[in-house]
């Protein structure tokens, strides 16, 4: 058990800093957004399994030989009224905190998505009153502004947004290209994607490596959108739309972290011939290796 307790903590290590790190200046994502996300996600789940299940298991070492065996030695204990039986202050302290953090990530993400709900209604709110049916789309509203702005706002009461500002500084095309992305944030739920890193960061907001991952997470997302707009065979009208926006139009990575993803995603969208998708199976194998690597440390022991 001790071993295991180890290797858990140097998984959870590697995983909180240099893995994030080393995936976030990689840019083989970005020609296969999907492998991407998926192995983001491995990370983002191996994390929290490695760290919260390293302290449940330096707390339960005494009672059995893996984390299986220890577990149905405490429940034998709770129904015979001796909790605490082989457990002494520092095993109370590990397992306290191991549960301490598996509440603190559920309530991130449970807060998250409570804070997440509420601005959205909010936000539907104020555009029932002040944005109107765009003409040349009526499922579009439009909200009368000079800067170049178009979003959408997920739920099951979606909306799709575009400014007036945008309207004439776009072409047709450009506009079509816009909304086909922002229709493909909707469809695809790119929100529940993004949902779980931003938990992640409500929890953790001191490791640097969650944030590279939400960072890279959301460029990703936008990455995935823009493929279903060179699907529909808008490639070049998206281009020409990400260069004119970018200025002004301020996303959710804020400021001149925007301007650079939105650089990197025209200059992708430019060289779309040349992506390939041969990271995919690589990636599915690899968040496969992430995943069974903290379970197997947990369970594997107790079929030994």
């Amino acid at each position: 058990m001790v071993v295991v307790a180890a290797a858990l903590a140097v998984l959870s290590v590697l995983l909180a800093d240099p893995v994030p790190r080393l995936l976030g200046r990689a840019r083989w994502p970005h020609r296969d957004p999907i492998a991407g996300l998926l192995l983001w996600q491995a990370i983002g789940l191996a994390a929290g399994l490695s760290l919260c299940g390293c302290f449940f298991v330096i707390g339960l070492h005494r009672l059995g030989q893996s984390l299986p065996e220890a577990l149905i030695a405490l429940i034998n204990n709770l129904v015979r009224g001796d909790p605490l039986r082989m457990i002494s202050v520092i095993d109370g302290v590990s397992i306290g905190i191991g549960v301490a953090l598996s509440l603190r990530l559920f309530w991130g993400l449970a807060r998250s998505l409570f804070r997440v709900l509420r601005v959205r209604r909010a936000h539907r709110h104020a555009l029932n009153i002040l944005a109107t049916p765009w003409p040349n789309d009526p499922g579009v509203l439009m909200l009368d502004h000079p800067m170049a702005v178009a979003y959408c706002l997920p739920g099951i009461k979606s909306r799709l947004v575009i400014s007036s500002g945008a309207t004439e500084r776009l072409t047709s095309a450009e506009l079509g290209a816009v909304i086909v992305h922002e229709k493909a944030h909707l469809t695809s739920r790119h929100d529940l994607v993004v949902l779980p890193f931003v938990a992640w960061g409500v929890a953790l907001p001191f490791v640097v490596g969650v944030r590279r991952a939400q960072a890279s997470v959301a460029l990703l997302v936008e990455m995935m959108a823009d493929d279903a707009v060179i699907k529909a065979g808008l490639g070049v009208a998206l281009e020409r739309a990400l260069r004119t926006m970018r200025p002004e139009f301020i996303g959710g990575l804020g400021g001149v972290e925007y301007e650079v993803a939105s650089e990197v995603r025209a200059v992708r969208v430019a060289a779309v011939s040349q992506r390939r998708r041969r990271y995919r199976w690589l990636a599915i194998l690899a968040s496969f290796a992430l995943l069974a690597m903290p379970t197997a440390a947990l369970i594997g022991p107790a079929f030994f």
